[in-house]
């Protein structure tokens, strides 16, 4: 599995070490390593100016160089004419004081040590903006363009506007538009809502804006407007009623009704009358029986998205995942699990694409359950658990749990929550006329479970006598149908592997990432447990920063394959990008423990324990996690060479690859995937790895005579020259 969006290992200059590179950095570039320009600039001219000293840092810290040489070899440096003037490292491998490994090695670190000082440039002066303007709201201070500040410096792509003041406005309101933005009052995933008043009609409205703001991409933008059109071409008086959909300066926003009460959510954990609760329940299923009439499904209907206002109304917010059922877009159907988990149908959970208003029922079914009990149905320590539990377990009876609840209103909520979709209620107003009858003390319509399959489900409780008859027929029919379906079984799913692995490497061939989505739902329809696919379709989303689906998709592995190491791997990778240090070392040690040389793991928890900054215990173990990938990687390339001598070219070649796997820029690598090529006399792709080599920063006379040799078979003269020349200098 290749590794993704690598986080870098942090090398603290703490401690007396730090005199070195305080020495180097002030003689050499007149600035402390450490300090913070105004100004961000490119970062390969900051990696130009800190190398020496980070590699200093570095040399002391691994225990390669001690202080007294590199103080020697400085000065040494600092005296040698302007023509013979070079690097910290190079004067260091010419006078042989350090091995091509042990520099390469360090100057990875250094890399990694430079990006995350960089990167802490620019958000301390993002950090020293926000403090500058804190009482601004940062969603619409992105909409705006403060001309004196270091943030227009940082992000100059945004085009912003000064926000206005009303000579009327509240204290603390704020301009967006024709709006005046009076408080935050939601935060989601997509989006913010605040309280605002609509200037020119001086009324009071809810105010949606993007989240992602002027970054946004062209889905999150599709998304976020069919959001506003779902809801808009609903007109009911338990859904909530959109305003306006616009756009301002480069932010999307759309206005609806502002509704003031508390959310069904609130209503329950109070303890709120029965009755009323199941009233408001009844009018939400008729306003979603609206909605999928007019082929809307909401996807994600829960207590905290149903607002009830004074009057007992219920109004229906937050169609941010809500589907068409006449559209084949990929904005969300690409297999992506929709929805908050607690709530989600079993369908849901397994990503399927063909989810229709039935999910929304048994959803509603949920919130029925929550309200005769108040608690959930499932629950569970991990998402991966809980999945499971809602995919194949049954909730403890309500009745169980509440001796208030009778058994008519039991059967409705059993009802909308069964597992198979065309055992529930089949529209929302078949649920919503249930509740009705029960309301009224009339009999539902719902009915329990015919004999035959309760016999199935539950056999377990039934008679010695009839649980070994049924478990003696079924055995026996199990066995004949084994039989019979085992000559064809095997062929079956080797041909659907093959089919499986040629969509998955069809979807690496796709511009988009809609188009590469697209081509991994199939491969798993295809085979539904086929783990490529899935470590597929989240090294798609980690590749395109949707790190909470990325570790949506990882989990759905460890349902059916708890001890896939790749699965926690990359569910590691998401936490890293997503800066949860602690869940980030955890998955990584999961992996490795589940794959003991798993050398992008030890990498991941290095770079892991480097930034959660617990002082110098997570320091040293952070450099034991690279020791020991790097050990690995010279393992690897001790075999590969053995394969090679013996010429078992393919086995080579594997463990190469294996290595470059982890560290794309792994010279020695390069080097030996250059000696298989030349040993296969493939003469092109022998000189393609050794320029890698040599990109890589190797440096020893033996590539160079290499690639002099590779450009004599290739008919380049000229070229074998200059490098054989180069081969005699060094």
């Amino acid at each position: 599995m290749k590794l993704l969006h690598q986080r870098r290992l942090q090398v603290p200059a703490t401690g007396a070490d730090a005199a070195i590179i305080a020495l180097l950095s002030r003689h050499r570039f007149g600035k402390d390593v450490n300090g913070i320009k105004r100004n961000p600039m490119d970062f390969q001219k900051y990696l130009e100016e800190r190398e020496d000293a980070i590699l200093a840092k570095v040399l002391v810290v691994l225990k390669l160089v001690d202080q007294k040489t590199l103080h020697d070899t400085y000065k040494e440096i600092q005296q040698s004419s302007q023509e013979e003037s070079c690097k910290l490292g190079q004067m260091l491998l010419r006078k042989r004081l350090l091995s091509i490994n042990d520099y390469t090695k360090a100057m990875t670190i250094v890399r990694q040590q430079a990006q995350i000082l960089y990167q802490k440039t620019i958000e301390s002066q993002e950090a020293q903006t926000a403090r500058l303007e804190r009482k601004i709201p940062p969603e619409i201070l992105a909409a705006q363009n403060p001309t004196q500040t270091t943030k227009a410096e940082i992000d100059p792509i945004k085009e912003k506007k000064l926000p206005e003041k009303p000579a009327s406005s509240p204290k603390n309101a704020m301009r967006f538009g024709s709006y005046e933005v009076i408080e935050e009052i939601a935060r989601g995933g997509m989006g913010i809502v605040y309280k605002a008043r609509q200037l020119h009609l001086n009324r009071i409205v809810a105010l949606k804006v993007l989240l992602a703001g002027g970054a946004a991409s062209e889905t999150e933008i599709q998304r976020f407007r069919r959001e506003a059109e779902a809801a808009g071409s609903l007109q009911h008086p338990n859904i909530v009623s959109i305003y306006e959909i616009g756009e301002e300066n480069k932010h999307h926003y759309f206005t609806m009704d502002f509704i003031e009460g508390p959310t069904l959510q609130q209503l329950i954990k109070k303890k709120t009358r029965r009755k009323l609760l199941l009233q408001i329940l009844e009018k939400v299923a008729r306003a979603m029986a609206h909605a999928h009439q007019r082929g809307i499904v909401h996807r994600d209907i829960k207590p905290s998205n149903i607002i009830v206002s004074s009057e007992n109304e219920p109004k229906i917010t937050d169609f941010g995942l809500a589907k068409k059922l006449d559209t084949n877009t990929m904005l969300t159907e690409s297999g992506a699990t929709l929805g908050t988990p607690y709530y989600m149908a079993p369908e849901q959970t397994q990503g399927l694409k063909d989810i229709d208003g039935r999910a929304d029922i048994y959803s509603m079914g949920v919130m029925l359950y929550e309200i005769l009990t108040n608690r959930l149905p499932f629950n569970a320590g991990t998402l991966v658990e809980l999945y499971h539990k809602i995919v194949e377990e049954e909730p403890v009876l309500p009745s169980r749990l509440n001796r208030k609840v009778d058994k008519e209103i039991e059967l409705v909520c059993l009802k909308a929550m069964e597992k198979e979709p065309g055992r529930r209620y089949q529209t929302a107003s078949e649920l919503a006329d249930d509740l009705n009858r029960y309301l009224n003390g009339e009999s539902v319509s719902a009915r329990r479970a015919n004999p035959v399959y309760r016999f199935v489900r539950k056999a377990h409780k039934n008679k010695h006598f009839l649980l070994v008859t049924g478990c003696i027929s079924l055995l026996v029919a199990l066995m004949l149908l084994f039989f019979i379906l085992q000559i064809n079984e095997k062929s079956l799913q080797q041909k659907q592997l093959l089919q499986a692995n040629a969509l998955i490497e069809e979807s690496k061939m796709q511009s988009s990432m809609m188009a590469q989505l697209e081509k991994i739902e199939k491969a798993i329809q295809i085979a539904p447990y086929h783990v490529p696919a899935y470590l597929a379709k989240g090294e798609i989303y980690l590749k395109n920063n949707q790190y909470p689906n990325a570790i949506m998709e990882y989990s759905r592995i460890l349902v059916f394959n708890p001890k896939s190491a790749e699965a926690y791997y990359g569910r590691g990778e998401a936490y890293l990008q997503l800066k949860d240090w602690e869940k980030a070392i955890k998955e990584f040690s999961l992996a490795i423990q589940n794959k003991e040389k798993f050398i992008e793991a030890y990498m991941g928890r290095a770079n892991a324990r480097g930034y959660r900054k617990d002082g110098n215990e997570d320091f040293s173990l952070a450099i034991e996690d690279h020791e020991k990938a790097d050990s690995l990687k010279k393992e690897a390339i001790t075999e590969a060479e053995k394969y090679l001598q013996k010429g078992n070219y393919k086995s080579a070649m594997e463990k190469y690859e294996r290595v470059l796997a982890a560290d794309p820029k792994h010279a020695l690598s390069h080097y030996g995937k250059a000696l298989v090529f030349i040993a296969q006399k493939n003469w092109q792709e022998a000189q393609r790895s050794l320029q890698q080599a040599i990109n890589a920063e190797a440096d020893f006379p033996e590539l160079y005579q290499k690639m002099a040799f590779v450009y004599e078979k290739l008919g380049k003269p000229q070229e074998a020259k200059m490098y054989q020349k180069k081969a005699s200098e060094k």
